[in-house]
Formats: structure tokens, C-alpha cells, sequence
């Protein structure tokens, strides 16, 4: 009874053996490596070409993208400006329309709104300008006595006093 030899399991029925090892083949002849070798080094360039390409690809599809989302930001941001100044319209208007019926005038109501309007923007627009240059003027004049503070415990002076006593 001869027993039947059945190879691993997950194993082909038919397996061939390895190709053998570069250094069980004979030596090839100069100008076949040679040949050989170049056309490795096209290979490669086409890969390295594909490689570039793709991200030089993948570049521009982020450009249009962003593109796309700043057009869209820019869209909504008129869309929204064009409801909010709709809106503010509608109001002032019935506001004026308000005041017009109170004193049976419209055309007094619609002075009124308008001067009041123009009123508060020129205020609001004084308080914004008085806060905003005094806190850059404070920002500045403390930068510049951090500055005369340091010159101080460095040097023993400032470059005020400094100046004072070159005058003297």
C-alpha cells in the first residue's frame, strides 16, 4: 500500500520551484545589463513622472476647491447682506411710517427716522474711532515704557534720560 504524499494545506497541487537565485544564473554579458539597467531607469522616470503628476493633479483639485468655497462664501455673504439691509429697510420704513401717523405728516416721519439714523451711525461710528485709537495709543505707550524699563535694569538708563543728559 503506497501511501499518497499530499502537499500543505493552502499549498498548490502543481507548485514550481523558486527561480533560481541571480547568483545561480550565469553571468550576463555587459551590454545585456547595461540594457537591462536602462530599462529599469525608464521605468522608473515613467513612475516618477506618474507620481509628480498625480500631486501636481491633486494641487489643482484643492486650488478649485477652495475656489469653489470662497465663491460660495462670497454668495452667501451677498445674500445675507442683501436680507439683513432688506430687513433694516422694511423697518426704518415702517418706523418712519409710525411716526409720520403720529403727527399726520409722512413726510415729517421719514425726517424724523432719517435724522435719528444718520445721528446714531455718526455716534456710534465717534465711539468706535475715540475707543479704538486710545487702546492702540495705550498699547503703544506701554510697549515703549516695557522698553524703557528693560534699557533701565540693562544699562542703568533709558534712551530719555540718555538724551536728557547728551543735551545738558
Amino acid at each position: 500500500m503506497d501511501a499518497e504524499v499530499k502537499p500543505p494545506v493552502g499549498a498548490a497541487a502543481d507548485a514550481t520551484p523558486d527561480p533560481a537565485s541571480p547568483a545561480d544564473q550565469p553571468p550576463q554579458a555587459p551590454t545585456d545589463a547595461l540594457h537591462s539597467a536602462r530599462l529599469h531607469f525608464e521605468e522608473l522616470r515613467e513612475y516618477i513622472a506618474y507620481l509628480i503628476t498625480a500631486k501636481i493633479d491633486s494641487i489643482k483639485a484643492t486650488f478649485r476647491n477652495v475656489g469653489l468655497y470662497i465663491a460660495l462664501g462670497v454668495i452667501g455673504l451677498f445674500i445675507a447682506g442683501a436680507a439683513a439691509a432688506t430687513s433694516v429697510v422694511l423697518l426704518l420704513v415702517g418706523l418712519a411710517g409710525a411716526v409720520g401717523a403720529i403727527f399726520h405728516r409722512q413726510w415729517l416721519g421719514n425726517l424724523i427716522v432719517g435724522f435719528i439714523l444718520v445721528a446714531a451711525i455718526g455716534m456710534g461710528a465717534w465711539i468706535f474711532y475715540s475707543r479704538f485709537t486710545r487702546a492702540a495709543r495705550e498699547r503703544t505707550k506701554e510697549k515703549y515704557e516695557s522698553l524703557k524699563r528693560q534699557q533701565r535694569a540693562r544699562f542703568g538708563t533709558d534712551v530719555a534720560e540718555r538724551a536728557k543728559n547728551i543735551n545738558e
